[in-house]
């Protein structure tokens, strides 16, 4: 945001500003200090306030513009100490997460505005007070309208910048949404001015970028979010910066973890964490729910146990508990996650609740409850046709596939999970595409396709090890080496402390307390339900506790 500028002079505002502009922080602050040294104005002291927000300068940044507040308000300059109210409003949620003082900022901005003619300032405040909205709240229908007035107020002050962040923010608000295509046109747009050199200030560029970013990852849209990022990284090339930030980072390691470039994502949530950490500590449980999933994808399940424990208030981490739950058969836990998910998001957050109702689906297929899941499915083909990438839509096949499984009706499901697996295939989501390829080997072994579901299970097995799932590559090696019995066999290899153990699995014990309950170890629980596995071909325990339930064992 430019400071007001004073007659130019060797050190002077406006070369202060010009090396802003540039990213040339040091030069930017050695101006400013000798501004100050020099006569403290209110516009030396923003400026320093701006060099030390691009340094992570945190106790700089709010004593320069507090400072800066009181000034513009003795010199009668009340834009300026609305400016300062806005930012202040900004950062103390941005570095702390203080939502208090950040409201008692940005009412204080409000009221200092409330008499002025329309300036900059106003739409920076609708700009905030938008984002504030979609990303804390979740209120779409108020982020859009704060963000259509801001537009407004950038056209008619003639400030392309907040012309181009409205834009941004409503284009989010609209993907949350699920209107996929005014959304995302949107944020193509403010995105195509952010990397032409059409703003004026690098944080508005950063801005755009991220939001963005942040909304491929939430509608799953992998090709989008890799083509920004190769022309976000052309434009910082040419500029000599980079705009690759923590919370930004945070977003593209959600769209290399769904990718399965896993490598890759956990070099992005390492260097985001410990950026924030630094920085922006109210932001990196963020970092954290997202290496949460890494690590349960990765079958390290203690770890994203703890990690989801420790920012257990996100919804990403409740999605998290409950596909712990569901893997290990607790399946009353898993449901009440899921539901605890759902509750927690608008139902007009489509792209939101997408995740809650994927994982409650797979949850009552697995408990044997088709019919329960049926509701859930259908909100989740409404979603898929509303957001309408190809993730997604993999995905609503892939749920059908389930349902239909728990009904019995093998040659639908095979169906189901074939089509899935040829859209993950084709986006890139190979953990998706190997889960759904382990699921049909399931399918397949009950038709009694022996070497069909073998082929499917070793090409689930290659893709696990690839991306180093180890407790699912785990899995699909257990279907590889069983016998591939059809269910009447099944029902009859089982013994009868299998079917004793496999009943305490879906009351939802883990194997700790199915130990203690019947008087054996752990390591002799862990093998009598990998051969349980074994003898019903499937891929996890929820999936057995299903195939038990519908043969009567339970």
């Amino acid at each position: 945001m430019a400071t007001k500028r004073e007659p130019e002079s060797s050190v002077s505002l406006e070369a202060g500003e010009q090396a802003l502009a540039r990213g040339e922080w040091e030069t930017a602050r050695a101006i400013y200090d000798a501004l100050v040294a020099e006569r403290e104005t209110a516009e030396a002291v923003e400026g320093q306030s701006w060099v030390a927000w691009w340094l992570d300068d945190g106790d700089v940044v709010f004593s320069a513009r507090e400072r800066a507040y009181h000034l513009y308000r003795e010199a009668g300059d009340m834009l300026g100490a609305a400016r300062m109210a806005i930012w202040l409003g900004n950062d103390y949620i941005d570095f702390y997460g203080e939502m208090a003082v950040s409201n008692g900022w940005i009412q204080i901005a409000q009221r200092t505005l409330s008499d002025l003619p329309t300036a900059p300032e106003h739409g920076f405040l609708a700009i905030l007070q938008a984002d504030l909205a979609l990303m804390l709240e979740e209120d779409t229908v108020t982020s859009i309208q704060q963000a259509q007035r801001a537009t407004a107020i950038g056209r008619q002050v003639g400030v392309p910048d907040i012309e181009v962040l409205g834009r941004t923010i409503e284009g989010l608000a609209l993907v949350t949404e699920g209107d996929m295509v005014q959304g995302m046109s949107l944020l193509d747009e403010a995105a195509t001015e952010a990397v032409s050199g059409s703003l004026a200030d690098l944080s508005a560029v950063s801005f755009v970028l991220c939001h963005l970013i942040f909304a491929c990852e939430r509608s799953q849209d992998f090709e989008r979010a890799a083509q920004w990022c190769h022309r976000t990284r052309e434009y910082a090339d040419r500029i000599g910066f980079s705009f690759a930030q923590g919370y930004c980072r945070v977003h593209y390691a959600g769209v290399l973890l769904w990718r399965g470039m896993w490598a890759e994502a956990e070099k992005e949530l390492a260097d985001a964490s410990r950026y924030l950490r630094q920085s922006r500590p109210a932001w990196e449980p963020e970092a954290k729910v997202r290496l949460g999933e890494l690590r349960r994808r990765q079958g390290r399940l203690e770890e994203a146990q703890a990690l989801f424990q420790e920012v257990d208030w996100l919804p990403l981490a409740s999605l998290g508990f409950a596909e712990l739950a569901l893997d290990s058969g607790r399946l009353q836990d898993a449901e009440e996650y899921a539901h605890r998910v759902l509750r927690a998001v608008p139902e007009k957050s489509v792209a939101q609740r997408a995740a809650g109702l994927d994982v409650l689906i797979r949850v009552l297929c697995a408990a044997g409850r088709p019919n329960d899941a049926s509701p859930g499915l259908q909100e989740f083909d409404r979603i898929a046709g509303l957001v309408g990438t190809l993730p997604i839509r993999a995905t609503a096949t892939s749920l059908a596939g389930e349902v239909a499984v728990a009904r019995g009706d093998h040659d639908a499901a095979r169906q189901h999970f074939e089509d899935a697996i040829a859209v993950f295939e084709r986006c890139g989501a190979r953990y998706d595409g190997a889960k759904a390829r382990l699921t049909l080997a399931g399918v397949l072994n009950r038709q009694g396709r022996l070497e069909r579901a073998r082929q499917e299970a070793r090409a689930a097995l290659e893709a696990f090890r690839s991306l180093g799932a180890l407790a699912d590559a785990t899995m699909a090696a257990v279907i590889l080496e069983g016998n591939g019995a059809d269910t009447e066999a099944a029902r009859s290899v089982l013994t009868s402390r299998q079917i004793e153990i496999l009943r305490l699995v879906a009351e939802g014990k883990n194997d700790r307390e199915i130990a203690a309950a019947l008087v054996m170890s752990e390591h002799t629980v862990h093998r009598h339900v990998a051969n349980i596995l074994q003898r019903f071909g499937e891929p996890s325990r929820a999936a057995a506790v299903a195939h038990a339930s519908r043969l009567g064992l339970l």
